[in-house]
């Protein structure tokens, strides 16, 4: 009868931990993250999943993080046969559906980091929500450079992009690599 139990618990339990949950405003919930950043670098990125369990559509309109200077929205487009990541405006969260926030695609870019990340502490964030409001979490720090921003960067989004130069992972584009 014990075993009986200890499989219902940890066969009830079992589809928790698939979904590694980092915070939840309103509708919206945060799972799967990790942030990356190479060794001495001046920038890095954010992926995660946004999960809309609502009926209306809700939108990601800012990221802000004691771990950075500033935090962008970014995403990659193919421009003339070439991977340009740029900034965008905001990342809509239609309802019922998960938004993944991972290399190659919509991401979030922490600019001017304010010291080497702690892989003990995480990186925390703030995700500004239009509907559900600001969204907590912490996002693990994974070993490695940021992949995927070795690509050349697409500047049509205005500002001050001397930043650009020292993605992690940026492969030859940037500082004596």
């Amino acid at each position: 009868m014990k075993a009986l139990v200890l499989a219902f618990a940890v066969a009830v339990a079992a589809p928790a931990a698939a979904e590694d949950v980092l915070g939840a405003a309103g509708d919206i919930v945060a799972t799967d993250g990790t942030a990356r950043a190479a060794p001495g670098a001046r920038s890095g990125a954010g992926y995660l999943v946004l999960t809309n369990r609502g009926a209306a559509e809700d939108r990601l309109l800012a990221a802000e993080s004691p771990a950075a200077q500033r935090v962008e929205l970014h995403t990659h487009r193919l421009e003339d046969g070439i991977a340009r990541m740029v900034e965008v405006e905001d990342i809509a969260l239609p309802p019922g559906e998960s938004v993944a926030l991972a290399q190659g695609g919509d991401h979030l870019m922490f600019m001017g980091l304010t010291e080497a990340w702690d892989p003990e502490t995480g990186i925390p964030v703030r995700l500004i929500l239009d509907r559900a409001g600001p969204l907590d979490v912490v996002l693990p720090v994974a070993a490695g450079p940021a992949h995927g921003h070795g690509h050349s960067h697409g500047h049509g989004h205005g500002g001050d992009h001397s930043h650009h130069d020292d993605h992690p992972g940026d492969h030859g584009h940037g500082r004596g690599h």
